[in-house]
């Protein structure tokens, strides 16, 4: 039937070239960072950078169209098949040629000094604009204590700065790091100009902030971290963030790690606790588990179908087992259990399989998906099956 059917998808799947300072990359690949933010592409890509520091690469091809997206009880966020209509499996297949994708980066790179770039990247969609940005990036190292990042994005549709962002990290001593951050960012303008979302208005927003890190001993390392927001209609809220880690056995078999955060915003907010263990009992086997508990200032409504009570928290938890068992071969498997507003009870199983080849690396990954959904739920076999391969 429709809903047992077996399909799958390549990820990535692609030859590159290398010749002198040159290279071209054809078939299936990701573009991130930049303009581009996240694209997959079955295309070419070709770049060359020069001797004193100056570089151009480009791209080009059609957009990855996952099929994922079309399985029934799957939403995409701004999708209009999924506001529009009830049925969204009843719409016709897109066609690929209505789906593409180009741009590039031109930089200049001097060493140990940093990189200054501009880039570009339009995407198309049922055959109309989907992005069309420009965008600048700088990191620069003009001390061996200080290093220091920008960017900014410009969506050329609506002709508005889609985000900014400024980072400068500093090392007075060895033991401490300390980094100051700055965000401006236009939450509207990352979806898709064919998204039904995108012609409503949402709040920008400025976030200034920054964060510590210290290790007063090597086994233990301190982090903490605060920001503040303000919003286009001068609301404000804010982030604290705090964690700690321990490695108190040699070798790292044993890893500690407890955090703290909280979020408050103008409408809601909570407060994050987070946990996590790994312990390798013996050389070949690492036992890791996680657990993720948040707790909501304002109950969120609950997505269930039926009556059902709001729900105040979100459980997440996780565990898993890595065994090498051959030189160069080693099998993880894990399992997640959580509790949120819009699962009662969802379990999730991961099988991987990894190949540490003579010439590179290598794994592969089945991911078989169960969930019981509702106040009482029933069981449902997996839907799906995604087998994930790579090689580099």
């Amino acid at each position: 039937g429709e809903r047992q059917r077996v399909d799958g998808d390549i990820s990535v799947a692609n030859v590159r070239h290398r010749f002198g300072p040159a290279f071209v990359t054809l078939g299936r690949q990701v573009r991130t960072g930049g303009a581009a933010r996240f694209a997959r592409l079955d295309g070419i890509s070709a770049g060359a950078r020069t001797a004193f520091g100056l570089g151009v690469d480009g791209y080009g091809g059609f957009t990855v169209l996952p099929r994922w997206s079309a399985s029934p009880g799957y939403h995409l966020l701004g999708s209009a098949a999924d506001t529009l209509v009830r049925t969204p499996d009843s719409l016709p297949e897109p066609r690929r040629q209505q789906h593409w994708l180009a741009g590039g980066r031109v930089y200049y790179a001097l060493a140990d000094v940093g990189e200054l770039g501009a880039s570009f990247h339009e995407q198309q969609e049922d055959g109309g604009l989907g992005r069309r940005v420009l965008g600048f990036d700088l990191h620069a190292s003009p001390h061996e204590v200080i290093d220091a990042s920008a960017l900014a994005n410009v969506d050329l549709d609506a002709m508005d700065v889609a985000d900014v962002r400024a980072a400068v990290d500093v090392y007075p001593i060895e033991p401490l790091s300390l980094a100051a951050e700055y965000q401006h960012a236009v939450p509207a303008l990352y979806l898709s100009r064919q998204s039904v979302l995108s012609v409503f208005s949402t709040d920008a927003f400025d976030e200034v902030g920054g964060s510590a890190t210290y290790r007063p001993w090597e086994p233990l390392q301190l982090s903490a971290g605060g920001y503040l927001d303000v919003f286009g209609d001068g609301a404000t809220g804010m982030r604290l963030v705090s964690r700690v880690r321990i490695t108190p056995l040699p070798g790292d078999r044993l890893l500690l790690v407890a955090g703290y955060r909280r979020v408050q915003e103008p409408e809601s907010g909570y407060h994050g606790l987070r946990g996590a263990v790994g312990y390798r009992i013996i050389e070949p086997l690492m036992l890791t588990g996680e657990s993720q508990l948040y707790l909501y200032d304002d109950p969120v409504r609950n997505a269930l179908r039926g009556p059902a009570p709001d729900t105040g928290f979100s459980w997440v938890n996780g565990l898993s087992a890595d065994w090498t068992w051959a030189a160069g071969w080693s099998t993880l498997l894990g399992g997640a259990l959580s509790s949120t507003p819009y699962a009662a009870f969802d379990a999730r199983v991961t099988a991987r399989l990894r190949v540490d080849l003579w010439w590179g690396e290598g794994s592969c990954r089945l991911d078989p998906v169960a969930q019981q959904v509702g106040a009482v739920g029933s069981w449902w076999p997996p839907s799906w099956w995604r087998l994930r391969c790579s090689a580099w």
